[in-house]
């Protein structure tokens, strides 16, 4: 799983295994390890309690929050991402990108994609 940070914007990207796993468990996490009891946690979890989707932060943690009905509509289809503007001040919004990470289509040698990527439609 991949997370990338800019501004108020988050995106996670899923391999393919991960999105099974997801389908399949509660959660899909990692984690970056800084140094001695200094880390940042990142997961994805299914959980009905926020509605389809919420985002927080946590104990050095990032988690994003997501209805089993949403991850399973989304997993099984050919849609790529799933997109979530979430208020969290007056005029502030965190914006939310879930998606599957896809072949690289730019690829000089075909033979180099990577097997745990989507398909690339």
């Amino acid at each position: 799983m991949k997370i990338r940070i800019q501004g108020n914007n988050i995106r996670f990207r899923l391999q393919d295994a991960e999105v099974i796993k997801l389908l399949k468990a509660e959660e899909v996490a990692e984690q970056i390890v800084f140094g001695p009891d200094q880390m940042l946690k990142y997961c994805l979890r299914k959980s009905d309690t926020h509605g389809q989707l919420f985002a927080s932060f946590s104990s050095n943690e990032i988690c994003i929050f997501i209805s089993p009905k949403l991850v399973e509509s989304w997993a099984q289809s050919e849609e790529i991402g799933i997109s979530y503007n979430q208020d969290i001040a007056e005029n502030k919004q965190l914006n939310i990108l879930i998606e599957k990470d896809l072949d690289c289509i730019h690829s000089a040698n075909k033979k180099e994609v990577d097997k745990n990527h989507v398909s690339n439609p």
